[in-house]
């Protein structure tokens, strides 16, 4: 688990940076909203977390996770393999316009972990 969640730590941070993301959500970020209760009240995160990219095209982010040769397309969550998933924000309403990106991180190597989403971010999401 304590690989799972530096890695997750390591690739959140990194995301945060990216001119493709509008937002990243992951409890360990300084920049979640309720930082000081994680930090109060939990030792540790986990290796799952969530993206917006700045690009809302379902196309672009099918085309964008297809890309990716590291991360398997998610069915269930708590492998060890990293994974991904892309998902409308509000699944039941009729317009799905605005979607996230889901990942898993796995034991994989962090920075060929980033090295194929970058990859795969400037490919098909650059805004």
């Amino acid at each position: 688990m304590a690989q799972h969640e530096a890695a997750a730590n390591q690739i959140a941070q990194w995301l945060e940076d990216r001119p493709e993301v509008a937002r990243v959500h992951h409890i360990s970020l300084p920049s979640f909203e309720q930082s000081d209760l994680f930090k109060s009240s939990f030792c540790g995160s986990s290796g799952l977390f969530s993206l917006e990219p700045k690009v809302q095209s379902r196309d672009k982010l099918m085309a964008f996770g297809n890309e990716l040769n590291l991360f398997a397309r998610a069915i269930s969550w708590g492998g060890y393999e990293s994974l991904v998933v892309t998902l409308p924000i509000h699944p039941m309403e009729e317009e799905r316009s605005r979607w996230i990106v889901r990942l898993s991180i796995g034991l994989e190597e962090p920075d060929e972990l980033i090295s194929d989403l970058e990859r795969a971010l400037e490919m098909h999401l650059r805004p």
